[in-house]
């Protein structure tokens, strides 16, 4: 069931490519405006994460259009690599939506305890592939 849920959610939070330069990936995803302003404050513990791969060298949300926009080593990661990590980190959110549901307000130790892991194993196989 859960997976069904799963897909629906994606859904409505497609992300799609609206600039793509060298060094420089600018990418549109749908709903991220939507995010209630307290739970902004987790930019940072997102921003951690897309920089789990090896050549990403800065990041910035703007939360009003729905953007984020991503600075990298060519020569480290492709485009095409960095946004199927994203869609990595969209998986795992929500294969874990539960968790992060219940103890984001009272503890998000705990849940960065538990994601991070998941999420540094997932970014391997990702920062082995350059093309």
């Amino acid at each position: 069931m859960f997976g069904l849920k799963k897909q629906l959610i994606k859904s409505f939070i497609k992300l799609n490519v609206i600039e793509n330069k060298p060094n420089f990936l600018k990418i549109h995803i749908n709903k991220l405006q939507d995010i209630a302003p307290e739970y902004r404050v987790y930019e940072k513990q997102i921003i951690e994460a897309i920089k789990l791969l090896k050549g990403i060298e800065n990041v910035q949300v703007d939360f009003n259009n729905s953007v984020v926009s991503i600075s990298y080593d060519g020569e480290k990661v492709k485009p095409q690599t960095i946004f199927y990590w994203l869609q990595a980190i969209l998986d795992v959110g929500l294969d874990n939506f539960e968790l992060i549901e219940q103890y984001v307000e009272k503890d998000m130790d705990k849940v960065k305890t538990y994601l991070w892991p998941i999420l540094e194993s997932k970014v391997q196989q990702y920062n082995r592939y350059k093309g």
